[in-house]
């Protein structure tokens, strides 16, 4: 499978990223019946700008849907997860996986993302 790697540089950042902490977040329940979307929450991933979670709408074995819940609480995170969000879900959707690239300049938001969807996507007995 091909996959493009996503750039995107920020220029107003500056630091290091830091890796987030995943914290636990109640499971989904689980149907079988296909024809149904079906919902998932991701666990809640700590990052130095704030929780992340993903949740994913599942229609049979295929992700239809992402948003990601409260992506971040800063002026610079925000600028972060507008830019970055957006890309990781296009990717998502094209992967139908979380094998997915980070997207540069927003490392800790991508790790996050992934953590999140990988959560979501065993709740979905998709991983």
């Amino acid at each position: 499978m091909n996959r493009k790697l996503t750039a995107l540089i920020f220029t107003a950042l500056v630091g290091p990223p830091v890796a987030g902490v995943l914290t636990a977040s109640p499971a989904s329940a689980a149907n079988t019946h296909s024809s149904k979307t079906h919902t998932y929450k991701g666990a809640t991933v700590q990052t130095t700008w704030g929780p992340m979670q993903v949740v994913i709408s599942v229609k049979g074995k295929k992700i239809t849907k992402i948003k990601v819940v409260d992506p971040t609480h800063t002026s610079r995170s925000l600028v972060l997860a507008d830019r970055a969000v957006p890309v990781l879900i296009q990717e998502t959707l094209s992967a139908q996986s979380a094998r997915i690239d980070v997207v540069s300049g927003a490392t800790t938001i991508s790790q996050a993302y992934v953590s999140s969807l990988q959560s979501a996507l065993k709740r979905a007995h998709l991983a």
